[in-house]
């Protein structure tokens, strides 16, 4: 089998060319790239794994603290009852405030 014969004039060559050098100049730009990212990601999983590793540590640390801690007497209800009765203490307060408030105007 005989290949065909394909003539090219001066210029197609030559943009021939360009074209291939501007095709292995990006491909060079793209392994670098590639290349780049590589070592990024590695930085990035060291990074992961020294933070999970020291909010590891860190957890232990709190739990530990914790633990020694005195638990707090009581139920979830008293501390309901203590909230409830420090809303009360407040709203108390604002009412002796107004009552005050209107014999100093009664007397003025």
């Amino acid at each position: 089998m005989s290949l065909p014969y394909i003539q090219f004039t001066q210029e197609e060559a030559k943009s021939g060319k360009m074209n291939t050098l501007s095709i292995q100049i990006n491909i060079l730009n793209l392994i670098k790239k590639i290349s780049s990212y590589k070592k990024l990601r590695k930085q990035e999983i060291a990074k992961k794994v020294s933070l999970r590793s020291s909010i590891k540590r860190n957890l232990a640390s709190i739990n530990k603290l914790v633990r020694e801690m005195p638990s707090i007497e009581g139920s979830i209800k008293d501390k309901e009852e203590i909230k409830k009765s420090e809303i009360f203490k407040k709203k108390s307060i604002e009412s002796e405030l107004r009552e005050i408030q209107e014999k100093l105007d009664r007397l003025k």
